[in-house]
């Protein structure tokens, strides 16, 4: 069996060996063992994080773990490592994307990821804070988990165009004031105006944002709402990078 794949994950295995994490075009998500590719041998080399190209294996679909028969990277990844920032959001979408380990193949999933990592690669560090926002909410909308911000999340009333709301991040998106005033304290998130609820739209249609304005409050809302509906045990650590550069 012949996949594109993107090498998202690479965990040390014995004393050569690596247990690689691939989402693939055809087969969705795969952990494959590569045996014996740190040992430096000829022809031997764990592949770079965030490496795509061809996966080659023999599927053995009542297995967890697939024996590695040959990848072969059409694209490096190294260029990645470049920048922390531009390194960040390549792991934020990597962690998302592992996350959700669908079985099924999800062509416009790898698509999505594709797109991003080639986007982060050709453009500079300063921009990867802004690739990320917008192919991050397009990722959470492609795995259900899109934010209401035109209705209440609660009673679906459409928002008046002129109040500030809160953003409700268990409840997955803006309350009006009347559904806010009876709703439980937790999940509480920030408050958020006509302008920014049109943004939250655009991100989520997928229309990039094109003002520099409220970037870190934007990413902080992003990290919130995915670690929470992700399911997420510890924090998306990746954001660091992001938020600390």
């Amino acid at each position: 069996m012949e996949t594109p794949a993107i090498l998202l994950r690479v965990v040390p295995y014995q004393e050569s060996s690596a247990i690689l994490r691939f989402l693939t075009r055809d087969h969705g998500a795969l952990s494959v063992m590569g045996r014996g590719v740190r040992s430096g041998g000829k022809g031997k080399g764990v592949p770079g994080l965030f490496a795509s190209g061809s996966l080659q294996l023999q599927l053995r679909p009542q297995r967890d773990l697939q024996n590695l028969g040959s990848f072969r990277p059409h694209r490096s990844g190294l260029a990645l490592a470049r920048d922390l920032r531009t390194l960040g959001a390549a792991s934020v979408l990597a962690e998302v994307v592992l996350l959700n380990p669908g079985e099924e193949a999800d062509p416009p999933l790898f698509q999505l990821l594709l797109g991003a990592l080639e986007a982060l690669e050709s453009s500079p560090g300063s921009q990867a804070p802004w690739i990320l926002l917008g192919a991050g909410w397009v990722l959470m909308h492609h795995l259900g988990f899109s934010p209401e911000v035109e209705r209440c999340v609660r009673c679906q009333q459409s928002l008046p165009d002129t109040e500030i709301l809160r953003f409700h991040v268990e409840a997955g998106g803006v309350m009006c004031s009347a559904c806010q005033g009876s709703s439980p304290s937790t999940g509480v998130g920030p408050r958020v105006g006509p302008g920014a609820r049109e943004q939250l739209a655009s991100l989520v249609s997928g229309r990039p944002l094109s003002e520099e304005e409220g970037l870190p409050a934007h990413l902080k809302l992003l990290r919130t709402f995915m670690e929470f509906h992700l399911g997420a045990r510890k924090p998306l650590a990746s954001f660091d990078f992001l938020l600390g550069s």
